[in-house]
């Protein structure tokens, strides 16, 4: 039946004695003109009407599209936090995370640019290369970016192994701590089993004049473990190789040169001292 000029249809049975009704009308839209709104009443009161469908879709794809983003972001964020626990466990210095292989300055220096593209091979390569234990050298001056691409390799590689970052002097005092430690995890074999055993490791400040006993001992233990497992480790020195092969000693850089790339990096040191206040 007809009521003020909307079609409306009257329920049946148990619904219909409730008084309730439905109906239809034209109504505008603002945005997309004329639609039919389905009318719903409860004894002759309007309870209902349906707004404009083609609004109703596209506030019903903004939700999707908002509820799509935050799932991204939550995922992006999850994927953050876990980058991040497992940057904690490699060790690498808080300078050195953000420090990428696009990042190293070439300056349109040949040399730079050729070591640069050896770091990108290494990457490249890897899944063979660490077959064979094969790691590289980083020989140069202080501020050359030994440690830069050292550290950028690592990162580019942790989604295929796990790593850990460490300085010769760090692994020697390490292990020099856990002397006489029994707690689970924390023993002298527990920390030179971490530096042996992980996938890959980076090991920085390799052959330095002040080096303890300890430290050139715990890295020849650490070099002959690795090198018998082939296990790929990139070693860190600004030491030329005649020194280094004094350093470490005669039998150690004799395994190096087996199952390491020795890659100079032979310009000034590229830090600059442009403080300013």
């Amino acid at each position: 039946m007809w009521i003020e000029g909307k079609n409306m249809k009257k329920a049946e049975g148990l619904v219909g004695l409730l008084g309730f009704a439905e109906g239809e009308e034209e109504r505008v839209c603002p945005e997309h003109g004329r639609y039919i709104s389905h009318l719903t009443y409860l004894k002759g009161e309007l309870k209902n009407a349906s707004g404009c469908p083609k609004c109703r879709a596209i506030q019903l794809q903004k939700r999707q599209e908002d509820e799509e983003r935050e799932r991204k972001e939550r995922e992006e964020l999850e994927k953050r936090r876990s980058y991040e626990q497992t940057l904690d466990r490699t060790a690498i210095p808080t300078k050195y995370r953000s420090r990428t292989l696009a990042s190293f300055r070439t300056d349109g220096n040949d040399q730079k640019a050729k070591v640069l593209k050896i770091a990108e091979s290494y990457i490249t390569k890897f899944d063979a290369l660490r077959q064979s234990g094969i790691g590289m050298v980083f020989i140069g001056e202080c501020g050359t970016g030994k440690t830069h691409l050292a550290c950028a390799v690592l990162q580019e590689l942790l989604s295929k192994c796990a790593g850990i970052y460490t300085t010769a002097h760090e692994m020697g005092q390490r292990v020099a701590d856990s002397w006489g430690c029994r707690e689970t995890g924390k023993t002298t074999a527990d920390v030179k089993r971490a530096y042996k055993t992980c996938p890959l490791l980076v090991v920085d400040e390799v052959a330095k004049e002040d080096a303890k006993p300890i430290t050139k001992e715990v890295l020849s233990e650490i070099l002959y473990a690795r090198y018998d497992t082939q296990l790929p480790t990139i070693w860190i020195t600004n030491a030329d190789p005649a020194l280094l092969k004094t350093a470490i000693g005669e039998q150690e850089y004799d395994r190096l040169k087996e199952t390491c790339k020795f890659i100079r990096l032979s310009w000034p040191s590229m830090r600059k001292n442009d403080i300013d206040f």
